[in-house]
């Protein structure tokens, strides 16, 4: 879809999923295929939201909040290979529980971690800065 055509679509959910016009129905279609359902502001702002992603040519995954994972399906959440998330498992870094002899990742904790990690490295890039900033201060007599 051309770029100025998604930004009509966001514009149009989000002036609409605020009730300006009245409720809204989304109807989706293939060939003679249809289907409609009354349209929330929850519904129209996840759309909008995966759109924009679509258009920034961002990959976008879209799963439940109460959702269970996979080893698999996490490690594809955090961009990471499998390997790398057992380790993180192993480390007791992030939480999980076995069906069977599988683990499984609950979402929630998964987008916690993610959030933890990605607050230390700002905190690390903000600290190297200003480390960075005092080496090329000049120092006085």
């Amino acid at each position: 879809m051309p770029t100025d055509r998604i930004e009509s679509v966001i514009s149009w959910l989000y002036r609409h999923d605020r009730g300006l016009d009245g409720p809204v129905t989304l109807t989706l279609a293939a060939g003679e295929d249809t289907v409609s359902l009354a349209g929330t502001p929850e519904i129209s702002e996840a759309l909008a939201d995966v759109l924009r992603l679509v258009q920034a040519d961002a990959g976008v995954i879209v799963l439940p909040s109460g959702r269970d994972l996979t080893t698999g399906q996490a490690a594809a959440v955090l961009g990471v290979s499998r390997s790398r998330l057992l380790d993180l498992l192993d480390a007791g870094d992030l939480p999980c529980y076995r069906v069977g002899s599988h683990r499984r990742v609950r979402l929630v904790d998964l987008l916690d971690h993610r959030r933890r990690v990605e607050r230390a490295g700002d905190e690390a890039a903000t600290a190297a800065r200003l480390a960075r900033g005092r080496r090329l201060r000049p120092s006085r007599p």
